[in-house]
């Protein structure tokens, strides 16, 4: 399913509450970086937490950035 960054929320507070994590949370992570959960997914908001989303990271995209992560931070072996 794609997702933009104005989407409506297709997932209900309880559908979130089941995941365990509590909707409408947004911190600041860094270098003008902000994440905001909205129950199902991650979105990235740049400068301010009140800009429009730039990026929308749905569960599936989040592991597979996860896994790049941890390929790409892995000592090589010679």
């Amino acid at each position: 399913m794609r997702r933009s960054c104005n989407h409506s929320l297709a997932f209900p507070r309880e559908a979130a509450n089941q995941r365990g994590g509590k909707m409408n949370d947004t911190i600041y992570i860094g270098d003008a970086v902000y994440a905001h959960f909205d129950g199902y997914g991650i979105e990235l908001k740049l400068n301010d937490h009140r800009n429009e989303c730039v990026v929308y990271l749905e569960p599936q995209v989040l592991q597979a950035l996860t896994e790049f992560y941890k390929r790409c931070s892995q000592p090589e072996n010679n």
